[in-house]
């Protein structure tokens, strides 16, 4: 990874760190100011992190292609979503929310959002297997 990194122009800014128990990882995503959710191999499907992320007091950046389950389920949010190929829209998004950090301004956890619980989401998965099997 610090290979990747450091080809990519990048490797000043990232730091890897050891393995660690859950507890301290999830203490350590918790210290974060911006969180990363990289882009997918299925645009179906909503990775667990996103959903692990929104319990954190910290800026939410999905790579995700529009219309993707993760950009439906993140509109309206708060999260930023930005095609995982728009370098422009990624730095944008990175800027926006450094200059709202600098300024002061800290996030809130995203998922307070009635949408984004187990049963508002499990309720859509219900209701569409419904609609599916009544045909």
């Amino acid at each position: 990874l610090e290979a990747i990194a450091s080809e990519e122009g990048v490797g000043e800014f990232v730091r890897i760190g050891a393995p660690r128990p859950h507890r301290q990882a999830m203490e350590f995503l918790a210290s974060c100011a911006m969180l990363v959710s990289l882009p997918q191999d299925s645009t179906m499907a909503i990775p667990s992190k996103v959903f692990e992320y929104l319990r954190f007091p910290a800026w939410l950046l999905a790579l995700s292609e529009p219309g993707s389950a993760t950009a439906r389920v993140l509109s309206g949010t708060g999260a930023d979503v930005v095609p995982p190929a728009d370098v422009v829209g990624i730095a944008t998004a990175i800027r926006r929310r450094f200059d709202a950090f600098a300024a002061g301004e800290r996030p809130s956890p995203l998922g307070t959002d009635p949408r984004l619980t187990r049963r508002h989401q499990g309720g859509l998965l219900l209701d569409a297997i419904e609609d599916i099997t009544r045909h």
